[in-house]
């Protein structure tokens, strides 16, 4: 049996208690009533065609946008390309959120309401992105509007205490996507990480010194470090050195004269 919608007002009192509103002080056109299911295309939030879907995934092309030619190639990868649409599924975010310490414990019987929250909050959200938009360009859906007025709408948006929770919600779900690697790395290349040695078992690397030009690991016994160096080919974020000392903390016990720990 489906979970019942949650009503726009217990949305909005999730989003508080995870951290993401001051406050809760429904606005008149959000009651207790189940919010609408504005899909069209049919009821699921998966739905590549739902006006609820495009208008999240517009909000998260907003927050990080990604960057095409004008073939429509990508050239630099934005929330979406990052996971953002996975990620900001409640079941997907309450893991990494509190591995970074964005949220705290959550009361008892808070994962019941997991379930039907998704679409609850995808409803609420894009009716209160169409209203924002509806400022910008009468009777035009958030999707609709050009980007430079999406980015005013969300700017009023997050200085409204009822929407401003929704959006931050999205938002932290951009950002933990796109510098978590929670889907995928492509946000980490994009500020300058390379790429995971293997994304499947989340193996980012699997140690170091490496080449800097095809980022192949090295073995210190059978290659000549200093040499490598002088080519620019030496990747080694510990330099080869054994830290130094410290006046409060004697290192001798745990780290031998490699700086390896003992």
């Amino acid at each position: 049996m489906p979970a019942q919608p949650l009503s726009r007002r217990r949305v909005l009192e999730m989003l508080v208690v995870l951290g993401f509103g001051a406050a809760c002080q429904p606005a008149a056109d959000l009651d207790d009533h189940s919010p609408p299911e504005p899909w069209g295309g049919g009821n699921s939030v998966d739905n590549h065609d739902s006006p609820a879907r495009q208008n999240l995934e517009a909000l998260m092309d907003v927050f990080i946008p990604s960057e095409r030619d004008e073939q429509g190639n990508l050239l630099s990868a934005g929330a979406l390309e990052a996971g953002a649409y996975e990620v900001v599924k409640l079941e997907r975010m309450v893991g990494p959120a509190r591995a970074l310490g964005l949220i705290g414990a959550l009361p008892d019987g808070f994962d019941q309401s997991i379930a039907s929250f998704d679409t609850s909050f995808r409803a609420t959200l894009s009716a209160a992105l169409d209203a924002l938009a509806a400022d910008e360009v009468s009777a035009t859906f958030f999707r609709k509007l050009s980007r430079e007025r999406q980015i005013r709408a969300v700017a009023r948006g997050l200085e409204n205490e009822t929407v401003a929770p929704l959006l931050r919600y999205v938002r932290t779900a951009c950002f933990v996507a796109y510098f978590g690697a929670v889907e995928n790395d492509l946000g980490l290349r994009e500020i300058g990480f390379p790429a995971f040695e293997d994304f499947a078992d989340r193996l980012a690397v699997s140690g170091y010194p490496r080449t800097v030009t095809d980022g192949r690991l090295i073995d210190p016994n059978t290659e000549n470090l200093a040499t490598l160096a002088a080519q620019g080919e030496l990747d080694d974020y510990t330099q080869n050195k054994a830290p130094a000392p410290t006046p409060s903390d004697d290192l001798s016990s745990i780290v031998d004269e490699h700086g390896d720990l003992s």
